[in-house]
C-alpha cells in the first residue's frame, strides 16, 4: 500500500516524537514504580549475559524462598523464557550500550512497532484518520509511555501479539509461530487475543484446505509451550507461587455451606464483585489509562458502525475475560494493564474517526480538544508519580556498600522481600531478614554480608557474630563470617 509523502512526514514526526518522550531517564537506574519487578527482570539479563547457558535455566540475584515457599539457593527464576532478555544481551554486545539502556531500547522499539501495526491493521479500511488516532494514544498515552520503557517483558509479548494478528488472514503460519512466543513470554496475552482470533478466522470463511492448516499450525503453537512448561515443573523451587494470580478471594460472599451447598469455589471467585468493577473499568481503564474524558470516543469507537468494530469488540471480549480470569493480578498490579492497551487505542481510533464524521464538525472538533486535554492531564497527573525514587536511602547504602563488598559477595539485604535493593547493591543475595544467616554462610561456603537501612533487633543479633564494616545514618554493613 502506498503512501503518500505528507502522511509519511506524519508519521516520521510522531514516531520521533514517541522516541523522544520514551527516552526520559533512559539511562537512570530502576527506581519507580514496581522497581522490584523490573530489578528481577535485569537480574535475569545480566546472569544471561555473563552465561548464556543460562537461556534455558534462567537465574536472578534472589536466593530466598519467598517467592516459591521453597528453598532456592542456586536463585532459579522460571517465570517466562528470557526471550526479552536474549535480544537485550545481543543488543548490549553489538553496541557496547549500557545494559539498562539495552533493556530500554528493546522495549521502546518494540512499543513503536506495535504502533505502526496498530496503524497498518486499520489502514486497508481506508479510514487513514482512525489508524493515525489509533498509532497516537498507543503512542502518547502517558499509561503506555510509562510502560513502554519500563524493564518489563510485557511490552515485547504486546508487540508479538498484535503482529500475530496483523498477519493472520495471509500468513496463519507466520502468525501462529509469533502467537506461540507471545505464549512463551507472556501467555495471559492470548486469553486477550483469543476471540480476535476466533472472529478474524470465521470472518474470513476459510476453505476447507485453509481451516485445517489454521488449526494444524496454532495446535503446534502451543507445543513450545508446553516443553517450557515441563521443564519448569522440574524446578519448583524457581516458580513463584501463581495462585493469588487468578481468583482466589480470601473474603467469602456465602457461608462455607449455605442451604446444603457447598459454595467455596464461588466463594474463592473475586471477578464481578463489585471492587472488581470499580478497580479495573473506573481507576485503571477509565481513570489511570483513559483519563476520564477519552472514555466518550473509546464507548463510541465500541458501538459506531465500522469494518474493524467486529475486531475491536472481540478484542474487548478478550480483555474482560483476562480481567475476569486473571483478577488477582489484575487488581493488585496496574502493569497487567498493558496487554489492554492494543484494544484501546484501536478503539479510540475508531471512536475519534467516528466522532470527527459528525455533521457538525465545529462541535466535534472543539469537544475532542477538551476531552483529550482533559484526559492528557489527568493520567499524566497520576502516572507522573511512577518515576518518582522509593528507594533513595537503599540506594545511597549501596553506593557505600560497594565500597566494602568483595565482587563475589553474597547479602542479606532486608526489604520486606523487595529485591530491588539487591539490583542496587549488584550482588545475589536475600531480601529479607534470614534468622539463619549461620546456616546460610556454612550452605553457600562463603561468608556473608548483611546490608541493611535499619539498626534494631535484627541488625544488633547479627552484630554479636559479625563484624560491623560501615554504620551510619543511612543503615549499617556487618560481614558475617563463614563458621570454622
Amino acid at each position: 500500500m502506498t503512501v503518500s509523502k505528507p502522511k509519511t512526514i506524519v508519521l516520521v514526526a510522531l514516531f520521533g516524537l514517541g522516541l523522544f518522550v520514551r527516552l526520559f531517564q533512559v539511562d537512570s537506574v530502576v527506581l519507580g514504580w514496581h522497581s522490584h519487578r523490573q530489578a528481577d527482570t535485569y537480574s535475569v539479563t545480566k546472569n544471561l549475559s555473563a552465561n548464556l547457558s543460562t537461556f534455558f535455566l534462567p537465574t536472578y540475584h534472589d536466593l530466598s524462598h519467598i517467592q516459591s515457599g521453597l528453598p532456592n539457593p542456586k536463585g532459579i527464576r522460571l517465570v517466562e523464557l528470557p526471550l526479552y532478555n536474549l535480544a537485550v544481551v545481543i543488543l548490549n554486545k553489538l553496541t557496547q550500550l549500557p545494559l539498562i539502556i539495552s533493556h530500554r531500547l528493546v522495549i521502546i522499539l518494540a512499543s513503536l512497532i506495535t504502533a505502526y501495526l496498530l496503524y497498518r491493521l486499520i489502514l486497508p479500511t481506508k479510514d487513514y484518520l482512525a489508524a493515525l488516532m489509533a498509532l497516537f494514544w498507543f503512542t502518547f498515552l502517558p499509561f503506555s509511555i510509562y510502560y513502554s520503557r519500563s524493564v518489563l517483558p510485557e511490552m515485547i509479548s504486546v508487540a508479538l501479539g498484535v503482529g500475530s494478528l496483523f498477519v493472520f488472514k495471509k500468513h496463519p503460519i507466520f502468525s501462529a509461530v509469533l502467537l506461540s512466543l507471545v505464549l512463551l513470554i507472556k501467555p495471559f496475552f492470548a486469553i486477550c487475543l483469543l476471540p480476535a482470533f476466533i472472529y478474524l478466522f470465521f470472518k474470513s470463511k476459510p476453505s476447507l484446505r485453509s481451516f485445517f492448516i489454521t488449526v494444524i499450525a496454532f495446535g503446534l503453537a502451543l507445543i513450545p509451550i508446553l516443553l517450557w512448561r515441563n521443564l519448569t515443573s522440574l524446578y519448583p523451587q524457581g516458580v513463584p507461587s501463581n495462585a493469588w494470580l487468578f481468583n482466589l478471594s480470601t473474603h467469602p460472599v456465602f457461608p462455607e455451606w449455605w442451604r446444603g451447598y457447598n459454595l467455596t469455589l464461588i466463594n474463592q471467585i473475586e471477578a464481578f464483585r463489585p471492587h472488581w468493577w470499580y478497580w479495573l473499568f473506573y481507576k485503571r481503564l477509565s481513570l489511570m489509562i483513559l483519563g476520564g474524558g477519552l472514555v466518550i470516543p473509546y464507548i463510541i469507537g465500541l458501538i459506531k458502525s465500522h469494518p474493524l468494530v467486529g475486531l475491536n469488540r472481540a478484542m474487548f471480549l478478550g480483555t474482560f475475560l483476562y480481567f475476569a480470569i486473571v483478577a488477582g493480578g489484575n487488581l493488585r498490579h496496574d502493569y497487567y494493564q498493558i496487554f489492554t492497551l492494543p484494544q484501546v487505542a484501536l478503539s479510540l481510533g475508531l471512536g475519534f474517526s467516528a466522532i470527527l464524521k459528525f455533521k457538525k464538525r465545529h462541535i466535534a472538533i472543539p469537544l475532542l480538544l477538551i476531552l483529550s486535554i482533559y484526559s492528557l492531564y489527568t493520567t499524566v497527573r497520576l502516572i507522573s508519580p511512577n518515576y518518582q525514587i522509593y528507594n533513595s536511602t537503599q540506594l545511597q547504602l549501596s553506593q557505600i556498600a560497594k565500597k566494602y563488598l568483595p565482587p563475589n559477595a553474597l547479602v542479606i539485604a532486608p526489604a520486606q522481600g523487595d529485591t530491588t535493593f539487591l539490583y542496587f547493591l549488584g550482588h545475589s543475595g536475600y531480601p529479607l531478614e534470614m534468622d539463619n544467616y549461620k546456616s546460610l554462610s556454612e550452605l553457600h561456603r562463603q561468608d556473608l554480608y548483611l546490608v541493611s537501612t535499619n539498626i534494631n533487633d535484627y541488625t544488633r543479633k547479627v552484630i554479636q557474630t559479625g563484624t560491623v564494616l560501615w554504620t551510619g545514618p543511612d543503615g549499617i554493613i556487618i560481614k558475617i563470617p563463614i563458621l570454622p
